[in-house]
């Protein structure tokens, strides 16, 4: 029997846009009335009048602030072993024959195996690249995937990798591959402009994200095009154009990582790095088809860039397959000395049981059947056939309850819009006329943050804290947590939208009712396609792990591999002459 009530809300509100749009944009801003209507029905009461209680699933209750979700690994983690470069070049080289599948996104080992074999340079892949980006954004609906690109530095990075090659002296398996960068973090010579359009500046120096596969020989392409400061899930970008699901061109890739799995779902970037405050990586991976990981909190450095959103921000890979979540996973996390979260706690990164993908006896996936099912009938259906085929290999379904989820939704509310707001103040400071600048979907949440009270702030961290000591006590029973990834399958765009963006905080909520919660935990979260919906969109699944257990679901996400049979998107470039190329439908 039930002892905790499901109250996570739809939050049922109308579509505004055009002319709307902007009168309800100047009266935010200049009501506070009004915003304190707004941010009460997105439940900022719940935790303003909120009563902790004595115990929750037989534990005392926690309810002091929690800044930053760090948390200190088991004896477990830190016994762990750390794959060497041979190990994850094995992972990648060797990959299994998958039956289910007709198509494969090009992969990091198909491409250097090619370079290895010298039937392809990294020059040729960089000249057909951009080839490719020029067609992108021809037509009448251009793909739009990136905000910044220098066609001679990055012909000049290919051309150091295939002298490389010809010389047999190959940085790593990460040379000669395509990579976009999200344009929230720092890479030379371009400037992080986080989507806005009033940061010009140049970079002077590359994030430490960025550093690690440069160093390695990767082809930085460009920096990707994003959701202004990462404050949205739609992709729409009313500065540098919407960027265009490859799975049908009249759907949003989802974001705000946007440009970055459209780059990789399109064929043009092999694999990207994406952030993630609110569902920035899940969402558009989910939207895109694509395999998307979220560390833990502190695991991959966030480095030097936009930092829209520190207090719940995660960096991380996004993927054609499992093979490469894993290997870029491993190359982008650890110490880094120029970042304090990461360099105290951290255990060896591990690849544990990777490849034990026919027998899950060990696995024990915790379902909340209530919020489970609190998605569209058939990403509840996608998403239960496959946990189905995760049983048939001996994976154990438990019950589990998860409390307070409407008064975490408002809780991390509270906090990244904080966040972002401090950071928009900051840029107002040198110049107010900045504000007119974003746009409008952006201007309303940080006006909406003038009536977040300092009361709220610590409230919203204090939920932090009872939802990370519940997750706590979750994972002493289970491995994984599993919901769909989204609650919908991509939204059509419309002209309304491109021009001006649209406020819609029903499919917002919708979109994000799964992702939001582990930002505000710090627990890792991966999505991987569980299938497609009718229309040939794909559906993400998502499993939570316990903190620094990234491997058990990179393992799944392997495990999906031979289970899913992937779809190629209708808009897909091959870079390599064995591969067809498909174009807009």
């Amino acid at each position: 029997m039930s002892t905790i009530e499901y109250t996570l809300s739809d939050f049922p509100s109308p579509v505004v846009s055009g002319f709307s749009l902007k009168l309800f944009a100047w009266s935010t801003e200049s009501s506070v009335t009004i915003r304190e209507s707004v941010i009460s029905q997105a439940g900022i009461h719940k935790i303003r009048e909120f009563v902790p209680p004595l115990t929750l699933h037989g534990k005392k209750v926690r309810f002091d602030p929690t800044l930053a979700p760090l948390v200190h690994p088991s004896k477990e983690d830190l016994a762990r072993s750390t794959p060497t470069k041979e190990d994850l070049q094995e992972i990648l080289m060797n990959r299994p024959h998958l039956e289910k599948s007709d198509f494969e996104f090009l992969s990091i080992g198909q491409l250097y195996q090619e370079y290895l074999n010298q039937t392809l340079t990294p020059l040729i892949i960089a000249e057909r690249i951009e080839s490719i980006l020029k067609q992108s954004n021809e037509g009448p609906t251009p793909l739009k995937l990136l905000i910044s690109h220098s066609a001679e530095h990055f012909l000049q990075q290919a051309r150091e990798s295939t002298q490389r090659y010809q010389d047999g002296n190959p940085l790593s398996f990460l040379d000669g591959i395509p990579v976009v960068i999200k344009d929230e973090l720092d890479m030379v010579p371009y400037p992080t402009t986080g989507g806005t359009k009033f940061v010009k500046e140049p970079a002077t120096k590359d994030s430490s994200l960025v550093r690690k596969p440069r160093e390695m020989g990767a082809l930085l392409i460009g920096k990707s095009n994003m959701h202004e400061i990462g404050i949205g899930v739609t992709g729409v970008n009313v500065h540098y154009g919407t960027v265009r699901n490859p799975y049908n061109i009249n759907h949003m890739t989802g974001g705000s990582s946007s440009g970055s799995s459209a780059a990789v779902a399109s064929g043009v970037s092999v694999f990207s790095i994406g952030t993630d405050g609110g569902g920035s990586i899940r969402v558009p991976a989910s939207f895109c088809g694509l395999f998307g990981l979220k560390a833990t909190f502190g695991r991959i450095s966030g480095g030097s860039g936009f930092a829209s959103c520190p207090a719940v921000c995660h960096v991380g890979p996004i993927c054609g397959s499992a093979r490469d979540l894993a290997a870029t996973y491993v190359v982008l996390s650890g110490k880094d000395d120029s970042e304090e979260f990461t360099t105290h706690i951290q255990p060896p990164v591990s690849l544990h049981k990777f490849n034990e993908v026919q027998d899950l006896s060990d696995v024990r996936i915790g379902l909340y059947d209530p919020y489970f099912r609190h998605a569209d009938p058939e990403v509840v259906d996608t998403c239960q056939k496959f946990v189905d085929q995760l049983v048939a290999r001996g994976a154990t379904i438990v019950p589990i309850e998860i409390a307070y989820l409407e008064e975490a939704k408002a809780a991390h509310l509270v906090t990244i819009v904080s966040e972002m707001a401090t950071l928009i103040k900051g840029f107002m400071a040198q110049d107010p006329n900045r504000l007119y600048d974003l746009s409008l979907t952006t201007r309303i949440p940080i006006a909406l943050a003038e009536n977040f009270k300092s009361t709220d702030f610590v409230l919203a961290q204090k939920f932090r804290t009872l939802m990370m000591e519940q997750f706590k006590t979750l994972f002493e029973r289970v491995d994984v947590i599993v919901t769909p990834t989204c609650g919908r399958t991509a939204p059509e765009l419309n002209e309304t939208m491109l021009e001006s963006d649209e406020w819609n905080t029903f499919d917002t909520v919708k979109i994000m009712r799964f992702a939001a919660l582990t930002n505000l935990t710090g627990n890792p979260s991966i999505t991987f396609p569980a299938g497609y919906s009718e229309e040939g969109l794909p559906i993400g699944i998502q499993f939570t792990s316990n903190w620094w257990n990234e491997d058990v679901l990179l393992r799944l996400a392997h495990v999906s591999e031979y289970l899913v049979k992937k779809r190629t998107p209708a808009t897909y470039f091959a870079l390599t002459k064995s591969r067809k190329l498909t174009s807009e439908k």
